[in-house]
C-alpha cells in the first residue's frame, strides 16, 4: 500500500476507531476537505504538527481494515465540508471561530 494512504489510514484509526463507521467516515472527510482546501496530499495534512493523533498500522484489525476502505472509498461527505473536529470532552479556543456542521457521537465537526 502507498505510504501516504497508510499514514492517513493510521490517523483515521487512531482518531476514531471507537466511533463506528460513520464516525470514521467523518474523520476521513475532515482530512480530505483540508487536503482539498490547502492543495496538498492528505498525508501532508495528517503530519501537520498538533493536528491529528498518529496511529500505527494494524492490518489484522478489522477496524483498521474499515478505516482503509473508507480512506480508499470515502463516498459522499457527511460532514458538510468540515475541516476541523474535536471530542466533546474538550472545548478548544479555535472552536468559537468556526461554524458547527454536525455532531456525531462524541465529536463536533466545524468549518470556517
Amino acid at each position: 500500500m502507498d505510504q501516504c494512504i497508510n499514514d492517513v489510514v493510521n490517523t483515521v484509526y487512531a482518531e476514531s476507531r471507537g466511533a463506528g463507521e460513520q464516525g470514521m467516515k467523518a474523520v476521513v472527510h475532515v482530512i480530505m476537505n483540508r487536503s482539498k482546501e490547502q492543495g496538498v496530499r492528505p498525508c501532508i495534512i495528517v503530519k501537520q504538527p498538533r493536528q491529528f493523533a498518529r496511529g500505527t498500522s494494524r492490518p489484522k484489525d478489522p477496524v483498521w481494515q474499515m478505516a482503509k476502505r473508507l480512506v480508499l472509498e470515502p463516498g459522499k461527505d457527511i460532514t458538510k465540508g468540515a475541516t476541523y473536529f474535536h471530542n466533546l470532552t474538550v472545548r478548544p479556543s479555535w472552536s468559537y471561530r468556526f461554524r458547527v456542521t454536525m455532531k456525531l457521537g462524541n465529536h463536533i465537526f466545524y468549518r470556517k
